[in-house]
């Protein structure tokens, strides 16, 4: 009976061998930029970030919720009369006093070539003063991008006007931007401007100042931005393999911006895919679930609880918005 029970305590405290896995993950690339997030276009996993809902001033990225609120609140062919109150710093949209244009053509004016004076040209028009100069309708709008950033889940982004010029007040984040590209991108009217490399039409043409449709394969869209406060800021979208990847970064330097963009979007293109299950087959949007992991640091995570407001009307309604968010 002694000899058993040593022979049992000897069994017990042998030691177990234990096997390891460990997933292969991308190492982290050294960016200039100070904030950045990387996030599955599909599925709006974040794959990676630094500091993303750090709140900073971030230029003409202003202009991607502008564009979601004008195609929103109004309708593409609304004729909008330029007036001399339009033409700010930054009028690269190149308009001129007097001159009619559709929405749409201003659209383009406002993503492609960046142009302050198309952005307070829809706000005004779009908030209710379309053949005049009225700072109260400007205001108006600028209330409902305010309001629209508040249904997406927005609780780093605060508009103080249209185009993005440096205002004490404005600002976003990483985060918050990527949550308005997703739900750009899910805009049947929105996204094929967003993903225009040029335009022409009613006496003006366009070219998207985005230099990565040059230098990045797949790109199928980006907005830039620039000013003193914020620095250089990018959002770029590019499809590979069927998979798609946003990238927002804030903060990087006239040098390293569009490399940073270009890592980043290898870093994301790097990440382990998805991995297929039964559970995540019929829950596309579950949290982690049948997931490999994307980062050493962290699992991933949902841009924000609800994620995007599906498609709305043409005429927004904020109540009934709020209630399908998925």
């Amino acid at each position: 009976m002694h000899r058993l029970r040593v022979l049992l305590l000897t069994v017990l405290v042998l030691p177990i061998p234990v096997v390891l896995t460990a997933t292969p993950v991308a190492a982290r690339p050294d960016v200039a930029a100070r904030n950045w997030i990387i996030v599955d276009g599909a599925s709006g996993d974040v794959l990676d970030a630094q500091d993303p809902h750090h709140r900073t001033a971030i230029a003409s990225l202003t202009k991607m919720l502008t564009a979601l609120v004008a195609v929103e609140r109004s309708d593409l062919a609304q004729v909008v009369t330029v007036v001399r109150s339009d033409l700010v710093r930054g009028s690269s949209a190149e308009l001129r006093d007097g001159e009619r244009l559709s929405l749409r053509t201003l659209l383009y004016g406002l993503l492609l070539p960046s142009g302050n004076d198309a952005a307070l040209a829809i706000a005004r028009a779009v908030g209710g003063s379309p053949d005049a100069d009225d700072p109260a309708a400007r205001e108006r709008f600028i209330d409902w991008m305010n309001e629209r950033a508040a249904v997406l889940g927005l609780t780093d982004t605060r508009v103080e006007n249209p185009h993005g010029l440096d205002a004490r007040g404005q600002f976003s984040s990483a985060h918050d931007l990527a949550v308005v590209t997703r739900a750009v991108l899910e805009s049947p009217v929105l996204a094929p401007i967003f993903g225009a490399r040029d335009y022409s039409g009613e006496g003006h043409h366009y070219e998207s100042i985005n230099e990565l449709w040059q230098r990045y394969p797949g790109i199928i869209g980006g907005k830039t931005g620039w000013t003193r406060a914020a620095d250089h800021c990018l959002i770029e979208v590019a499809e590979r393999d069927g998979r798609r990847v946003i990238v927002v970064l804030l903060g990087s330097t006239a040098e390293r911006w569009y490399d940073d963009a270009t890592a980043l979007l290898d870093h994301g293109f790097a990440m382990a895919a998805p991995t297929a299950t039964p559970e995540s087959a019929s829950h596309p949007h579950s949290g982690g679930s049948g997931r490999t992991a994307h980062a050493a640091h962290a699992r991933t995570w949902s841009l924000v609880p609800g994620a995007i407001a599906e498609s709305p009307a043409r005429r927004w309604d904020a109540r009934a918005q709020a209630t399908r968010m998925r």
